[in-house]
């Protein structure tokens, strides 16, 4: 069972603390430290992050949750220590073509500040709140980080990794939670396990019926939750919605379930829906141009092109330097064969990229394109070697 918690929790990753201070960092100091996060990422750089990421803090916090022998604790956190690499996770998520935003500053306090990321990766999308904080010495250090595509804080997750490493009936422990919701976790796992099994064999009704056995408050936490979506893809959108309701009273602020929602509803074909998605993750984030584009594509898909366009123009304009509504706005109007409007995006992405964007076209593939006037001009004054 242990091994399968394992895996349950640390799935969802790429997976508040007081502390007196010296001088107060400003605003400016830590928007500094996030572009330069961006930065490093970016440049698959994965060890600027473990420098600054405030592991021992964590792992501190996540050991303190029960009375439990000394030498599990420490192997406990040797363990992680010695194995994780969470700047490595990231910047392997990112995979081919993918980046690393920082999107803006929030939750600005005495000596802390919260900033957004946002992740565009080979599995999809996702966003990342990295909790900074004023350390001892002066510096900024990442206090913790939530992946909101698994929901959680990973101090929790560690935190309830080392919960059920004590239950391990194997090593048969001895320990002491410190509280009841520590209890009410541990007697939720052999429950969980049991519910994994039956979705493994398909057996969504016996896994619906099994869930119950979990106690009223476990059922309001996300993990609890997040499964239940899971067993009510198994019966229909009545028990599904069902589900998304209880997540959004328990946890209304939280973009996790929005997130999840856009895939969902997009593979239903409910593009209505898929377009409510976006707009509830993009204000409890706070904004993210980004999802301008997101929600074009799915215009594009319901035929509405100019309202796509609108939005891709928008999506310019807020975010000049992400050069992927340039190229979905070509794109749509070389479906349309409006080579004159690609030449004119053309030109506003060589002036912003420095980049000749016929470079990444060739005339097999695109053999009307090149045989436009206009596009024939371009080549005469903006020759790329391949194009043949």
């Amino acid at each position: 069972m242990y091994k399968y918690v394992l895996s349950l929790l640390l799935c969802g990753i790429l997976l508040s603390c007081n502390q007196d201070v010296g001088q107060t960092q400003d605003p400016a100091d830590y928007e500094a430290f996030a572009k330069l996060l961006e930065k490093e990422i970016n440049e698959s750089d994965a060890e600027f992050f473990n420098r600054h990421f405030m592991l021992d803090k964590i792992l501190v916090q996540a050991t303190s949750r029960a009375d439990a022998p000394e030498e599990y604790v420490e192997a406990f956190i040797a363990g992680v220590a010695g194995t994780l690499d969470v700047g490595r996770e990231i910047v392997h998520s990112l995979g081919f073509g993918g980046y690393y935003t920082f999107l803006g500053l929030k939750d600005e306090k005495l000596g802390s500040a919260t900033a957004l990321f946002r992740l565009v990766e080979e599995s999809g999308l996702n966003y990342h709140e990295v909790y900074l904080e004023q350390k001892q010495d002066g510096n900024i250090g990442i206090r913790d980080i939530y992946v909101v595509m698994g929901g959680e804080v990973f101090g929790k997750t560690l935190e309830r990794l080392f919960l059920a490493g004590l239950a391990d009936t194997e090593a048969n422990y001895q320990y002491k939670i410190q509280d009841k919701a520590g209890e009410e976790f541990l007697a939720s796992l052999p429950v969980l396990a049991k519910v994994e099994d039956l979705l493994a064999h398909g057996d969504y009704e016996a896994a619906d019926e099994a869930m119950k056995e979990i106690s009223k408050k476990m059922q309001e936490d996300k993990i609890v939750l997040l499964r239940r979506l899971n067993i009510a893809h198994g019966f229909g959108e009545e028990e599904y919605q069902a589900v998304v309701e209880d997540f959004a009273r328990h946890h209304p602020e939280d973009p996790a379930l929005d997130l999840l929602q856009i895939d969902y509803r997009l593979h239903q074909k409910d593009y209505e829906g898929a377009l409510e998605a976006i707009d509830a993750l993009d204000g409890k984030i706070g904004g993210d141009p980004y999802l301008k584009v997101r929600k074009a594509q799915i215009r594009i898909d319901q035929g509405e092109i100019e309202n796509a366009v609108l939005l891709l123009e928008a999506s310019i304009v807020e975010e000049p330097e992400n050069d992927e509504a340039y190229w979905a706005l070509a794109d749509l109007r070389m479906g349309q064969e409006d080579y004159p409007a690609v030449i004119r995006i053309w030109e506003r992405m060589h002036k912003q990229f420095k980049v000749n964007p016929a470079e990444f076209y060739d005339s097999i593939s695109y053999p009307n394109l090149f045989q436009s006037a206009v596009v024939a001009q371009w080549m005469t004054d903006n020759p790329v070697d391949h194009v043949h």
